[in-house]
């Protein structure tokens, strides 16, 4: 006999075999995943509401709910809170006692306190469209007195680093000089290390530069800068620039027809 030629199925035409769930199985695996997928939806809905709503607070230099901070890296305009913080009576007494830099008569019927960052780009802003104009109208004219803090965001590299620098040339007597030099020229020292700068800064504006050196590598004001920050917080001072008219809070670099209303009214 002859014997029978066994047929070899060629590989590509075995088709694998996969197992099929029943019905109620199916069905049974839908019911597990779609809780599953349901969740993970709530999860990243959840945490890009966060992350937009954390952004938001950053490019209006505002207060973030839970005392995060932040200032407007964006050139879109600051806007403040939508309902300002009025200080209690106790608190802003408390803000008034502070030592802080101040320009214009003890005696003014207004006080505006600020709370700066000398590498914000919003804080830098206001000093160049309202300050000025603040100054002029306001505090030259005794109507106002102006009281400015440092609150160095810790995002910042280098704004710890300027606010000791204005400190220092204070020690000499030269703090409005070095805060106006700080601000104008704030792009070309808020990248790397801002020391040589500094120190051309300190020498431009007439300080003995080996007093001044020794100031900054001493962290001689190291102290006021940290109880300075601690101050803002008690406030609720969280973003710069933030200030406070008679105890009202401004957020942001206002216009200032912005700033111009709340001193009107407090002068009356």
């Amino acid at each position: 006999m002859k014997a029978k030629k066994s047929v070899e199925t060629p590989i590509q035409d075995i088709k694998p075999i996969t197992v099929q769930p029943e019905a109620g199985q199916r069905g049974g695996m839908k019911d597990k995943l779609v809780p599953v997928l349901v969740a993970l939806v709530v999860v990243a809905a959840f945490a890009m509401g966060l992350m937009y709503g954390k952004l938001s607070v950053y490019e209006k230099g505002g207060v973030a709910k839970g005392g995060e901070t932040g200032d407007a890296q964006p050139t879109n305009q600051a806007q403040g809170p939508e309902e300002p913080v009025q200080l209690t009576d106790s608190l802003w007494q408390e803000l008034l006692a502070a030592k802080g830099q101040e320009k214009g008569e003890a005696s003014a019927k207004v006080t505006i306190v600020e709370f700066t960052d000398y590498e914000c780009p919003f804080c830098g802003r206001f000093v160049t469209d309202t300050y000025g104009k603040i100054m002029d109208d306001y505090v030259k004219t005794g109507k106002v007195k102006y009281a400015l803090f440092d609150l160095p965001l810790p995002f910042h590299a280098n704004a710890k680093t300027a606010a000791l620098t204005a400190l220092c040339a204070g020690d000499q007597g030269k703090y409005w000089e070095m805060h106006e030099k700080l601000f104008s020229t704030q792009e070309a020292w808020s990248s790397g290390d801002p020391k040589t700068k500094f120190q051309a800064y300190a020498k431009e504006i007439g300080l003995n530069t080996s007093k001044y050196d020794k100031c900054v590598t001493d962290g001689q004001f190291n102290q006021a800068i940290e109880d300075s920050t601690a101050l803002a917080q008690k406030m609720g001072a969280n973003g710069t620039p933030t200030f406070y008219i008679n105890g009202k809070q401004l957020v942001g670099a206002q216009p200032y027809s912005e700033f111009q209303k709340v001193i009107d009214e407090a002068l009356k």
